[in-house]
């Protein structure tokens, strides 16, 4: 989170990526990955990075989902749906993809 607040957000997302890499190791821990996916979606978003923001907020929301986690699914929706505005996937299909 360091490197997010000093807007260092290419080095936030190596950052969350690799302490993902590293309890996918040591074994489930579906609460701190369900976090670490939403602050990876949070900073590809700002970088304009869609495909790569709409795949992690849907692997953060898959999580939440099971975990009844409302707050923070609230905002994984909210970050899908700001990268699905942006992306290819605009129109239609990504504002029904957005949703569900």
């Amino acid at each position: 989170n360091a490197e997010f607040r000093a807007g260092r957000l290419e080095r936030a997302v190596e950052k969350y990526r690799a302490a993902m890499r590293k309890i996918k190791r040591q074994g489930v821990n579906t609460d701190l990955e369900a976090r670490l996916l939403s602050n990876e979606t949070i900073c590809l978003v700002k970088l304009s990075r869609w495909e790569e923001a709409i795949r992690a907020a849907s692997a953060a929301i898959e999580i939440l989902e099971k975990q009844k986690n409302e707050s923070l699914l609230v905002k994984a929706l909210l970050f899908r749906s700001r990268a699905f505005r942006h992306s290819e996937h605009r129109g239609e299909r990504g504002v029904e993809a957005a949703l569900c």
